[in-house]
């Protein structure tokens, strides 16, 4: 901006210039000079030894502090001024006449810069010098004079001042400048454009056209914007307002003036409908924005009514900018519903997994859907097309969330590895593509010809190679790959032995499967005393724990629920409980058999115990810092996740169990069950038959007499001992049994066949 009066230069602030430019030996002085031509001063550049300084030659320049002790030390220059050149990539943008008589901004542009960028007053404190980094396109305009804006990045001096205003630092991202240019210096090509016409007519009836919308998917909120309650789906009446008039376009095929009749019928919305904007009204302008906006029109084609989503054209970058009647060169307006289609264009968005769930982003560098719960990413996007005020952001971010496809299920055919997908069941490989909905990836890749020395002879070793449990240790992997539960049980990985392997087993799963958050570790006594532990196993790939503690697990009717496949309601802090599916397979490890209150066939049933019974010694024993490296190299884990997608695809044809059975499990279970039952010493010397001729009263009486004769100081209640009796032998207790005592047929309660 020229300087018209000396007397209010600003002087220089030296500590707000921003450190990074001055490190760069780019610095002059400058002197306002009067111009008698132009009737103004102009600012004219001097070098440090008092000679005009020049642009193009950097002998003409110096330090940043040499320049600086000069200025302050003299009043013979009124400021100081970095020189753009070749050896930097700084770009600066002067907004003239950007600030008002009392220092407030009024131009919309630079509003935005100062939140984007390091931004200062100039010296006559009227305009606005916004720095950035970053480089320009050859073929752009320099100088918008209508706009009073220029840009430079070469050749020219800017004067600095240090009157800060907006950021500290300056902007160094690359599509910040090219949104600057693409938008206001962009050099316009000659285009053939397609013109609407405002003559065109609908062929339905305002009727037909009603009964069609009122029917349609989105007919809850059409009624209720046709009725004026838009508080549920809009912030103000002004959104509404457009969403009405863009179902109207879709449905009348654009037809203007019933768009009109059939608004101003049921309008419920606005009272700003009529009122004077220039030569025309508001709700002209409304209609003339979602005419422009609306890229898809309704075309009937049977008497059903059927709708044909006609596309009229693809949606090009930065035709969300609308000139009045065509002119570029007058202001354009922002239709937020354009960029936010064209984002979805562009982009792959669902809610997962319903209409009120999160959003997720296809991301081509991993991919897989990417959760955008807090929506950085998807004002990123926004951002990176245009610099728009947090507002327009917002309505292009709202309308995206609302228009958006919903997606209820995750893909369950296919596994994404490190390096594609995979199906379950043929083993097919295909390249990523959004089509397939997929939010979590194996840090793993896929190679059908994998092996890992290391791998293979470790579960060898561990299995003993007894071929059955090689298999469930294969299993095991596989189980975890599913996103469903194939194996109702807990794989409990028993080690009899000390130096057993079984830990070494399970850093496998960590290392193949989880790339992060996806597997869990909560106890099963955790899991039954704790409200919340339930939501920290939901939807992992494992729930894995080591070195389970020796300590009773009193309630197991969580477990058992989890274990099947059953439904367990579950709660997060600071959100209501709800009841899931639980699909998350449980691995235990421990040198002890698991302790439950709880006994007999409900809990047998829910264990598969894999007895590890290597030990391996001091000259096989690597350092745990050597084991880790062989698991988590790259060949391991590509062998254990083949191992898995094998199992996986065998298991998946299997009828029946999908558990190999083992006669080493099985013996092992026989001890767990001995272990696990409290009366197993009591009922070594008796047998069904005493149970089935004794009545209750006798047989508990008979317990309690044994318990005192070998110390057992803590005798199980009446209750539990029938329920253990009933389980052990696989009888029933009723209160009605005919016994004969004494010769005598008597009736009481004990125990009968089932």
């Amino acid at each position: 901006m020229a300087i018209t009066t000396l007397d209010k230069i600003i002087e220089v602030n030296a500590l707000e210039i921003p450190e990074e430019i001055k490190t760069l030996p780019q610095w002059v002085l400058w002197r306002a000079e009067w111009d008698s031509k132009q009737q103004q001063y102009k600012k004219v550049p001097y070098s440090y030894d008092g000679n005009y300084a020049k642009s193009t030659t950097n002998d003409t320049w110096t330090i940043f502090s040499a320049i600086n002790t000069i200025y302050e030390q003299n009043n013979k220059y009124d400021g100081i001024g970095f020189v753009l050149s070749e050896n930097d990539d700084y770009v600066v943008l002067d907004i003239d006449n950007a600030i008002d008589e009392n220092g407030q901004i009024n131009s919309d542009l630079a509003l935005d810069m100062t939140e984007i960028t390091y931004c200062e007053k100039s010296p006559s404190g009227t305009g606005l010098h916004c720095f950035f980094k970053g480089v320009l396109p050859d073929d752009r305009k320099k100088k918008r004079s209508d706009l009073d804006i220029e840009l430079y990045n070469v050749g020219r001096f800017m004067t600095v001042t240090g009157e800060l205003i907006g950021q500290s630092e300056i902007c160094d991202e690359q599509t910040v400048l090219d949104n600057l240019v693409e938008r206001y210096f962009k050099v316009e090509k000659l285009q053939n454009t397609i013109t609407y016409d405002p003559n065109h007519k609908s062929n339905l009836s305002d009727e037909e056209v009603l009964n069609i919308m009122l029917k349609s998917k989105s007919k809850d909120k059409i009624s209720d914007l046709l009725k004026g309650h838009f508080e549920k789906h809009f912030d103000s009446s002004s959104e509404a307002v457009q969403s009405l008039l863009h179902y109207l376009a879709f449905y009348t095929g654009k037809d203007k003036v019933q768009m009109e009749r059939i608004f101003t019928d049921y309008n419920n919305l606005t009272d700003k409908w009529d009122s004077k904007r220039g030569s025309t009204t508001w709700g002209q302008l409304e209609l003339d924005k979602a005419i422009s906006n609306q890229n898809e029109v309704y075309k009937k084609l049977t008497d059903d009514f059927k709708i044909n989503l006609v596309k009229s054209r693809v949606i090009k970058k930065k035709s969300w900018w609308i000139y009045p009647e065509g002119d570029t060169n007058r202001k354009p307006t922002f239709a937020h519903t354009v960029m936010a289609e064209y984002v979805l264009q562009e982009y792959k968005f669902v809610r997962y997994p319903d209409a009120d769930g999160e959003i997720y982003i296809y991301n081509p560098q991993s991919g897989i859907y990417e959760i955008d719960k807090t929506g950085r990413k998807t004002r990123e996007i926004i951002r990176s097309l245009e610099i728009l005020k947090d507002n327009a952001v917002k309505e292009v971010r709202n309308y995206i969330i609302d228009t958006c496809k919903i997606q209820t299920e995750v893909n369950s055919n296919y596994v994404a590895a490190k390096n594609g997908l995979i199906h379950y069941k043929t083993k097919a490989f295909k390249e990523f593509t959004p089509d397939i909905f997929i939010i979590d990836k194996l840090p793993t890749a896929y190679n059908p010809d994998a092996y890992d020395e290391f791998i293979d002879q470790t579960i060898n070793k561990v299995s003993c190679e007894h071929e059955a449990t090689i298999k469930n240790i294969h299993e095991m992997f596989a189980q975890v790959l599913y996103p469903e539960l194939l194996i109702d049980q807990i794989l409990y990985l028993l080690g009899t032995v000390a130096d057993n392997g079984k830990s070494t087993v399970q850093h496998m799963i960590s290392a193949t499967f989880d790339s992060g958050g996806q597997i869990s570790s909560v106890s099963p006594q955790r899991l039954a005393n704790n409200s919340f532990a339930g939501s920290s196993v939901y939807g992992k790939m494992a729930n894995i724990v080591d070195d389970l503690p020796n300590i009773e697990i009193e309630d197991s009717g969580n477990i058992k629920a989890a274990v099947t496949g059953g439904y367990l309601e579950i709660e997060e802090k600071g959100k209501g409980s709800r009841s899931v599916r639980m699909q998350t397979p449980f691995i235990i490890a421990s040198n002890h058999y698991p302790k439950f209150k709880e006994s007999g066939q409900q809990i047998n049933k829910r264990l598969h115990i894999i007895p590890f019974e290597h030990s391996f010694k001091d000259e096989e024993r690597l350092s745990v810092s050597e084991s880790t490296n062989k698991i988590y190299s790259e060949s391991a884990k590509e062998y254990v996740l083949k191992l898995a997608i094998d199992t996986l695809a065998e298991m998946l044809q299997r009828s029946g169990s999908r558990i190999t059975k083992n006669d080493r499990s099985d013996k092992t279970m026989e001890m767990f069950k001995d272990n696990n039952n409290p009366l197993s010493e009591y009922l070594e010397y008796r047998d069904l038959d005493y149970f089935l001729n004794t009545p209750d009263t006798y047989t508990y009486t008979d317990y309690k007499a044994w318990c005192s004769s070998n110390y057992v100081r803590n005798p199980i209640d009446k209750s539990d001992f029938r329920t253990l009796i009933e389980n052990y032998f696989g009888v029933v207790w009723k209160k009605s049994v005919r016994y004969i005592i004494s010769g005598k047929e008597v009736v009481r309660a004990g125990f009968k066949k089932k």
